[in-house]
């Protein structure tokens, strides 16, 4: 394996973006409109869901909890928890419900853009690949929704209890939220790896050579990955910085940060696929 991989599939992003510029501002668009879709679905069910525990924590807070009030309402037969106790199992409820469509929309939209903005950078990068309706752009859209059913699954599994069960596994809870980030964490790292190879392979082949390369070669693909979350973060961070400089000064900041989060995924792809050429499966 030549030791400048990383540095050749850089160029070879650069050159691809500047040959396939038509490609490139549909890509920009497709990943402008992701991001705005994720951020409405964000805002709209965080709100439904805060709205909620707003009702939750202003009936308790007004609702009298001290040592004397309780035992009154214990001595005359009153619920402890004020004169309606299931306005917090019902917001509760809520909050569940709102939480469930909240994930299957992101699933929803994910699943829809995911593959499809993979396919045309695979297609930016030269390759023949038929974008639409063929097998090449079903195999990763099962791949990506496959991921996401149980990264999401894992997440709604975490805050799928009810209010007992929350309050007797509250110690619990912290174990399970670090073991759901390590699982995610390894599922996203594997997830690129099985889409590209997911565009050539039948879905059997997937599943093993994803692992195979991602473990033999992980130095190689970290370190890839590394790259693009550095760059990305330091676009971020003066996104970020600048927020009250203007709207042209900001316009060009969001030029500039999707940008490089859609030459970052295309730089990903050309190192995963110069390993996979090289690679010898077992």
């Amino acid at each position: 394996m030549p030791q400048n991989i990383l540095i050749s599939s850089l160029n070879e992003t650069f050159r691809s973006i500047w040959k396939n510029k038509r490609i490139f501002i549909l890509l920009f668009l497709l990943q402008t409109v992701l991001f705005s879709l994720l951020a409405f679905s964000s805002y709209y069910y965080q709100n439904k869901m805060l709205e909620s525990a707003k009702e939750i924590a202003d009936y308790i807070e007004k609702t009298q909890l001290d040592e004397i009030s309780m035992t009154k309402n214990i001595l005359e037969q009153k619920s402890i928890l004020g004169d309606d106790p299931l306005l917090i199992s019902r917001n509760y409820n809520s909050i569940k419900k709102n939480f469930v469509y909240y994930l299957l929309s992101l699933i929803g939209i994910l699943g829809i853009f995911l593959p499809l903005l993979w396919l045309l950078s695979n297609k930016l990068l030269g390759k023949k690949l038929h974008v639409f309706f063929s097998k090449e752009s079903l195999r990763p859209l099962i791949v990506v929704v496959f991921y996401l059913i149980i990264i999401f699954g894992l997440f709604y599994s975490l805050f799928s209890l009810s209010i007992t069960d929350l309050a007797s596994q509250a110690s619990g809870l912290f174990l399970k939220f670090l073991i759901f980030i390590l699982i995610s964490a390894a599922l996203l790292y594997f997830l690129p790896i099985s889409i590209c190879l997911s565009l050539k392979e039948n879905l059997k082949e997937v599943v093993s050579k994803t692992f195979f390369l991602g473990i033999k070669k992980i130095h190689y693909i970290l370190t890839a990955y590394i790259f693009c979350a550095i760059a990305f973060s330091l676009i971020g961070y003066f996104f970020v910085s600048f927020a009250e400089s203007g709207p042209i000064i900001m316009s060009f900041l969001f030029v500039i940060l999707i940008s490089v989060f859609i030459a970052g995924r295309i730089y990903v792809i050309s190192v995963i696929g110069k390993l996979e050429k090289e690679i010898k499966y077992a």
